[in-house]
């Protein structure tokens, strides 16, 4: 009963505020030539992110002469550092309540407000982004058209910017960002796929943890079976069986990764893993992580931040699909990435992220691959 209270109370607090921010918003004649300075913003998660920057790498290509600042969560910010299309990287979180309002709010509206922008790019699409775009001194701003409901208002967050272009839950992520930003370049040569660069340092510190574990030059695989929503993850049996098949047939040793939060996760996995083979780890530092995956022969995982960041420094991958399309987020063959994915007839769902369950009960959708025919195409892709 207080807990419903509290959400309802939470709900009204961010109408009102995003109401009010939105209501006193007067949008300007949107003029985004001869721009030097430019602030993106992408305060989504690991894997939008990623997505994100064949944008702002097209706006550089577009503007070589400009300085692009990134806006993102801390824990994303080490992914970046070595982007060399980013000038600086301010890292804020929102609050953990609150998810509409950051942490050190003024201190991030001081920097926006303070006159060292020409223009805002916002690919967030969320009340979060836009309330800071809609505040009175920004500089000129673009980001996405999106009407969203909160409590009995429907509230169309496109208001916030001086230009805004229709959002949309069907189309590809990545098409839909470099999209956001098509108006505003004016070369098509621009990497079209994600990139990450991994500097020396990460890449050191990652082969001394490697080799602490006993993996040294060996061909290795990653599985990393964590997931932000749980409806997206591949059933802990699915992954026993798995891991047993490879460790059976393959010689290839196993690194058992984690992130944050993941604990009991990798521990119900491996406590009937060979532990000769099979190494289970947590790393907290998103750069290790990458740095990591870069190295391996091959990574498994869930449509989760490590199928994105496999793709994007260059390793093969095989990633589990459920909840969501393929076609969302997935990135193609040609990137090495292999996808299993079975339909259902309520997929994709739209309540996963919410209720962080399957509204069926069961999670039918990631229990339907099996993890013999991953196995046997874990197999072809080692294949010499």
């Amino acid at each position: 009963m207080m807990k419903s209270f509290a959400k309802i109370l939470l709900e009204w607090d961010k109408t009102h505020y995003l109401g009010a921010r939105l209501a006193n918003r007067q949008r300007r004649g949107a003029n985004f030539e001869g721009v030097n300075r430019i602030l993106c913003i992408q305060m989504n998660a690991i894997g939008d992110a990623i997505m994100t920057q064949p944008a702002w790498a097209a706006l550089q290509a577009s503007n070589p002469g400009s300085l692009i600042d990134l806006l993102c969560r801390s824990h994303i910010a080490p992914l970046f550092k070595q982007d060399p299309n980013i000038n600086d990287i301010l890292a804020f979180n929102p609050c953990k309540y609150r998810s509409w309002l950051f942490e050190d709010g003024k201190k991030l509206s001081d920097i926006v407000c303070g006159g060292g922008y020409d223009t805002i790019i916002d690919f967030t699409a969320l009340p979060l982004t836009a309330a800071l775009c809609a505040q009175k001194k920004v500089p000129p701003s673009l980001g996405f058209s999106r009407p969203m409901r909160f409590l009995n208002r429907v509230m169309d967050i496109g208001r916030a910017y001086d230009l805004s272009f229709p959002y949309s839950e069907e189309e590809s992520l990545r098409h839909l960002m470099v999209g956001l930003v098509a108006s505003q370049t004016t070369t098509h040569e621009y990497p079209k796929s994600p990139t990450l660069w991994i500097g020396n340092e990460v890449l050191e510190r990652a082969k001394g943890l490697l080799s602490e574990i006993g993996i040294g030059d060996i061909d290795f695989l990653v599985i990393h079976p964590g997931a932000k929503w749980l409806p997206k993850q591949w059933p802990v049996p699915c992954w026993r069986s798995l891991i047993r098949f490879l460790t059976k047939e393959l010689p290839n040793p196993i690194l058992l990764l984690g992130g944050p939060g993941d604990d009991d996760l990798i521990h119900a996995i491996e406590t009937r893993a060979r532990a000769r083979v099979v190494k289970p780890r947590i790393f907290k530092e998103i750069d290790t992580t990458a740095a990591i995956i870069k190295m391996a022969a091959l990574c498994i995982c869930n449509d989760s931040a490590p199928m994105h960041i496999a793709a994007a420094v260059g390793t093969r991958s095989i990633a589990m699909f459920g909840p969501v399309s393929p076609t969302r987020s997935a990135p193609p063959p040609e990137e090495g990435c292999t996808v299993f994915y079975r339909p259902m007839f309520c997929s994709p769902c739209e309540l996963y992220y919410s209720r962080n369950r399957c509204r069926r009960g069961l999670n039918f959708c990631m229990h339907a691959i099996q993890p013999e025919e991953v196995f046997a195409h874990v197999v072809r892709i080692l294949q010499p």
